[in-house]
């Protein structure tokens, strides 16, 4: 996080993301923070995101077996504007990490 935070002072992209993520990642305990990785990579175009959005892995599963993010925007394309979370679980992909 603070190398995500020093490489986007230099351009034009706000770091309140950043700070809201140390302060998510300020809340963990150590045993839950060895468990989460910030990966900074995502390129797809994930234009329904309003914010942040996320992968859920599980040792054993090879791929996600899920993902989410903010969706602020998408109620408001139905005329009521509403703040929201959502998330989708891949079944295949949890039943293939299953024991």
């Amino acid at each position: 996080l603070d190398r995500a935070a020093r490489v986007m002072a230099t351009g034009p992209a706000p770091n309140d993301a950043i700070a809201r993520l140390h302060a998510i990642d300020a809340a963990l305990s150590d045993s839950e923070r060895r468990h989460v990785v910030y990966d900074f990579g995502e390129v797809r175009g994930l234009d329904y995101y309003t914010g942040i959005h996320f992968e859920i892995f599980v040792a054993g599963a090879g791929t996600a077996v899920g993902a989410g993010g903010r969706y602020d925007d998408l109620m408001g394309r139905f005329g009521r504007p509403l703040p929201a979370v959502g998330l989708a679980l891949d079944l295949d992909a949890l039943a293939t990490a299953a024991p």
